[in-house]
């Protein structure tokens, strides 16, 4: 999330219960704290270009200076800590900088330029003059001026040239900016009117209590459904395999998707992935149709049973490593939808979804007692081996929460004061209901999305090589005939792609905001209709074939020189003076005469 401040763009790197700690986008320094009745004040702006490009970067593989400077600063980016704790933070840096022979400045910089930009590199940025002395210009406004020592624009230009301009001899050399052309430098860049020189010199607080912008009321978001609380947990519950219930598979996991007006579970993923692509795939349910969802399980509901469909507008979720990647971040800003980090360790900030676990496991634990549920005793000695009592698959399971979702959906909400306006309804405060009431109040800010990118959404994601032949994965060359157009907006040869695990026919290019195919060409035909599975035994089976080919055709080489080498054998050069051309012809009709 960004925010314009004055004329500089902050990020909001961690939420709190009285606000969110910023850092600066456009000159990465020291996290600082707003209070979120300021925040509300501040105008929201779109995920640079720049930040989306750095995540871009960020899903192909990181170069080894890439890896070795994310190394000094990993221990930092380990606790939320280092954001608001200065002096955690500097002894931390301290110790990082002596670990990798670099001094705790240069880590530091790196570690705000990380966590402001999402890269450990400086990019060149197309719109900053590359006249070398503006940019010692802005530097030294930056060092001296945007300081609390609050020297003078007039000093900060001397300062400029003593750090600079000055000779051994203590002389200024020639081609010493001029006083005027600072100064006009400093006026038409309006450093004067900065945020940074506000805060920089007078301190936060005075900012924030006589010079920050207004804007009026705070965004009214939370009067509109889809708006979704998401989070995760570990089913308290052991299951068995599909395929032999003897096998014991481990507890699933539980990811869902709550709105935050309505308290409507939107939508759910219940699987054995604990990472992105479980994120991902409970966005992609929350989009879909419920009614054919559960017409796969067997179970027959009616739209407004569960009437959820769309992406989210926005998303409440805490740190977890699986909700702050690369391809959430890339997600969200395919569809323009709002992604608010909470405070580790805080569930109280995001009850809805909270609450959503506890009643859904409330339901189905009481039936499932013996049949693998987890009991409290767990870690008790003598408690029982619950795991050996497992006696249902992940498809019942699914099944089983199918069920307590609508429920939870269908249930009446308690202590619960509805809105002036759902009161004039007379609705009931049942989730599914609100949902529709609002619905159809044009309170519904949810992204409508195609069943293709629905599908699209549910693909798995690697890495693969491109050039001007298309998309090499998986041992095929895929193929789009835009593909010198696509080249020419793709830096190296490393490209993102979705794969369907399920047919091998097409793969999809990230490209920004689009999602590009590239299908295989018609000679591979007879592979097209196949999946991943049925692709791998067929190429186990041609890598068998080719190592018996490859250890006939070692064979045969090895009897060919055996075989010249025996017919050669013996043979030594005859002593035959001067050859003479005709001699040979006259010499080549004689033999050719005497086999006929």
């Amino acid at each position: 999330m960004f925010y314009n401040i004055g004329s500089e763009r902050y990020k909001v790197i961690l939420t709190t219960e009285n606000g969110k700690w910023l850092i600066s986008f456009d000159n990465p320094s020291a996290p600082i704290f707003s209070i979120d009745e300021n925040m509300r004040n501040y105008e929201k702006i779109e995920t640079p270009k720049e930040y989306i490009e750095n995540i871009e970067f960020e899903e192909l593989n990181l170069s080894k200076a890439e890896e070795r400077r994310y190394a000094m600063i990993e221990p930092l980016l380990s606790d939320d800590i280092y954001i608001y704790d200065k002096s955690s933070r500097n002894e931390l840096a301290k110790k990082c900088a002596e670990s990798f022979g670099t001094t705790k400045k240069r880590v530091l910089r790196l570690y705000f330029q990380y966590m402001a930009k999402r890269t450990l590199i400086k990019r060149k940025n197309s719109t900053v003059s590359n006249n070398d002395k503006y940019k010692e210009f802005d530097w030294a406004i930056k060092k001296y001026y945007f300081s609390a020592k609050r020297i003078s624009i007039k000093t900060t230009y001397d300062m400029l040239l003593l750090e600079k301009y000055m000779n051994e001899d203590g002389l200024l050399v020639d081609n010493a900016p001029t006083w005027n052309s600072f100064r006009h430098y400093f006026y038409n860049k309006n450093y004067n009117r900065s945020t940074q020189k506000d805060i920089s010199r007078e301190g936060l607080t005075n900012y924030q209590r006589n010079k920050r912008p207004l804007f009026g009321q705070a965004d009214s978001w939370n009067k509109c459904v889809g708006y979704y609380e998401m989070d995760a947990t570990e089913a308290d519950i052991y299951l068995v395999s599909r395929f032999d219930e003897r096998v014991v598979v481990g507890r699933p996991n539980v990811y869902m998707a709550v709105d935050r007006l309505t308290q409507t579970i939107a939508g759910v993923y219940i699987g054995f992935r604990a990472d992105e692509s479980a994120v991902i795939a409970c966005l992609a349910n929350a989009a879909s149709d419920k009614v054919e969802y559960c017409k796969k399980y067997g179970i027959e509901i009616t739209k407004d049973q569960w009437p959820c469909t769309g992406l989210p507008s926005g998303i409440i979720t805490d740190q977890g490593n699986e909700f702050m990647g690369s391809q959430v971040e890339s997600l969200c800003y395919k569809y323009d939808i709002e992604l608010e980090y909470l405070p580790p360790f805080r569930p109280d900030e995001k009850s809805e979804v909270e609450k959503s676990f506890d009643i859904v496991q409330e339901k189905y634990k009481p039936f499932l007692r013996g049949k693998g549920v987890i009991e409290m005793d767990a870690q008790e000695r003598w408690a029982a081996d619950y795991r050996s009592q497992s006696a249902i698959n992940i498809d019942d399971f699914t099944k089983i929460l199918i069920h307590c979702i609508l429920y939870v959906n269908g249930r009446l909400i308690e202590n619960k004061i509805p809105a002036s306006d759902v009161v004039k309804a007379n609705v009931p405060i049942i989730p599914n209901r609100l949902w529709k009431f609002f619905d159809t109040q044009g309170k519904n800010t949810t992204i409508p999305i195609s069943e293709h990118d629905i599908y699209l959404l549910s693909l798995d994601r690697k890495t693969a090589r491109i050039n001007r032949k298309g998309i090499y994965y998986n041992g095929f060359w895929y193929k789009n005939k835009d593909i010198t157009k696509i080249m020419m907006e793709i830096k190296g040869n490393q490209v993102a792609i979705l794969y369907d695990v399920d047919n091998i026919s097409a793969i999809y290019l990230i490209l920004k905001k689009e999602y590009i195919k590239f299908e295989l060409p018609d000679y591979y035909s007879e592979y097209a209709d196949l999946n991943t599975e049925e692709y791998d035994k067929i190429k186990k089976k041609l890598l068998k074939q080719k190592q018996q080919i490859e250890k006939e055709q070692t064979e045969a080489r090895v009897n060919l020189i055996k075989n010249i080498k025996s017919i050669v054998k013996g043979k030594e050069i005859q002593s035959k003076g001067k050859q003479i051309g005709d001699e040979i012809k006259e010499n080549q009709k004689v033999e050719r005469d005497h086999y006929l």
